[in-house]
C-alpha cells in the first residue's frame, strides 16, 4: 500500500487521466487524491488498533471514540472548512484527515494506558 501510494503520490495525473482528461477535472482530483493517500495510511493504522479493541472485547472505547470524532469534530470542522474558507470542497477531505489522525491518536493513548488488557470475554 506504502508503494502504491507513494508511486501515485508523485504522478497523481498519470492515473486521473487515465479516467478523465478535463484540466479542471483533473487539478482537483490531484488534491483529492492527496489527501487520500493521507486517509488510507492514517486509517490502516486506525483500523489495526479499533479491531483490536473490538477483539479483545473493549468495544466501548471505539463506539465512543467514533462517535466523538464522526460527529463532534469531523461534520463540524468539515462545514467550516468548505464554508469558511478558502478550501472550498477540499475542505470536507481535510476535516476527514484531521478527524481519522484524531481517532488514531486517542487509539494511541488508549492502548498505552494497558486498560484495555484486563477486560474479560
Amino acid at each position: 500500500m506504502i508503494v502504491v501510494s507513494a508511486l501515485i503520490w508523485l504522478r497523481p495525473e498519470f492515473v486521473i487521466r487515465i479516467f478523465n482528461t478535463q484540466r479542471e477535472m483533473v487539478e482537483i482530483s490531484t488534491a483529492f487524491l492527496k489527501i487520500q493517500i493521507v486517509n488510507f495510511i492514517v486509517g490502516a493504522a486506525t483500523l489495526v488498533l479499533m479491531s483490536c479493541l473490538n477483539g479483545v472485547g473493549d468495544t466501548w472505547i471505539p463506539m465512543l471514540n467514533t462517535l466523538v470524532t464522526l460527529w463532534g469534530v469531523q461534520m463540524p470542522l468539515a462545514f467550516f472548512l468548505s464554508r469558511s474558507t478558502p478550501l472550498g470542497v477540499l475542505g470536507v477531505r481535510w476535516a476527514m484527515a484531521i478527524a481519522i489522525a484524531l481517532r488514531s491518536s486517542i487509539y494511541v493513548v488508549y492502548f498505552k494506558t494497558g486498560r484495555w488488557k484486563r477486560k474479560t470475554v
